[in-house]
């Protein structure tokens, strides 16, 4: 049920802010298009499904949940082990809404939420059950584990997310410069940021600009990346979403310019 909540919660907060992953408007062929056709549903978890798990891994999950029955002949134990991989399956459901936009990446959501299962494991250590045949096998089988799945690892998911992870890095070192040199300013200034490509910036949440120190004492005119630009017209807290083509209707203080690698490259005073 709080998995359910959440879910709700989420796609609340997305519409409201105009999130191009929720956005019932999309036309068919966009990468953005929901489908809510079963047969599409289905297909798409299938494929999150086989991205996600490898052979031993499903061994080992189905070893744990034959033990956790043995162990304690309780339906409702042996319910709550299956209903660790059925939310594996419920984490993949929003991204199985969007086919033209998979991406095997997202299949990591899932086996976040499969890995409670060794959970089971350590309650059945704590309860002092005999198992250690089914034990040594699952400590083997999970050490062995990531060799089964290395080629993954070196595939197109986790290249692009070491280098999104890059980026964020980037651009977090050039907010802590830039808003350091805001703090104990009598009065807030009015900052220009542009040049940010990435969809994964500070302004996604413009509460955190409040995080960096000095962060609060400015007012911040900010050009979204143009194939992510929620919020664009709107203010948030001191955040001001606006259109390349409308910045000339402001005034600023300062500029902060990144480029398409997070790296603040200029800091530039325009007063």
């Amino acid at each position: 049920m709080a998995i359910f909540i959440a879910g709700i919660i989420s796609i609340l907060i997305n519409l409201r802010s105009k999130s191009v992953f929720v956005n019932p408007d999309a036309q068919a062929g966009s990468s953005y298009h929901m489908d809510l056709s079963p047969l599409s549903i289905i297909r798409e978890l299938a494929r999150y499904t086989y991205e996600g798990f490898t052979p031993i891994l499903l061994f080992v999950f189905a070893l744990i949940i034959f033990q956790v029955h043995k162990a304690y002949k309780d339906r409702w134990i042996t319910l709550s082990a299956f209903l660790c991989l059925a939310f594996a399956c419920l984490s993949w459901l929003p991204n199985a809404l969007l086919p033209n936009h998979h991406y095997e990446g997202y299949s990591f959501n899932g086996l976040y939420v499969s890995f409670l299962l060794l959970f089971f494991v350590a309650k059945m250590v704590q309860d002092k059950i005999d198992f250690k045949r089914a034990l040594t096998a699952v400590i083997v089988l999970v050490l062995l584990s990531p060799l089964s799945s290395i080629h993954r690892y070196e595939g197109a998911r986790n290249t692009w997310v070491l280098a999104m992870e890059q980026v964020q890095t980037n651009m977090l070192a050039g907010f802590n410069r830039a808003t350091a040199q805001l703090i104990d300013r009598p009065e807030p200034i009015r900052v220009l940021v542009s040049g940010i490509t990435s969809p994964f910036h500070p302004f996604a949440f413009p509460q955190s600009i409040r995080s960096f120190k000095g962060g609060e004492n400015a007012i911040y005119y900010f050009i979204p990346p143009k194939d992510f630009q929620a919020n664009l017209g709107t203010s948030i807290d001191l955040v001001h979403f606006i259109a390349e083509a409308d910045k000339e209707n402001y005034t600023y203080d300062q500029e902060w310019k990144f480029d398409d690698q997070g790296n603040l490259v200029e800091l530039k005073n325009l007063k």
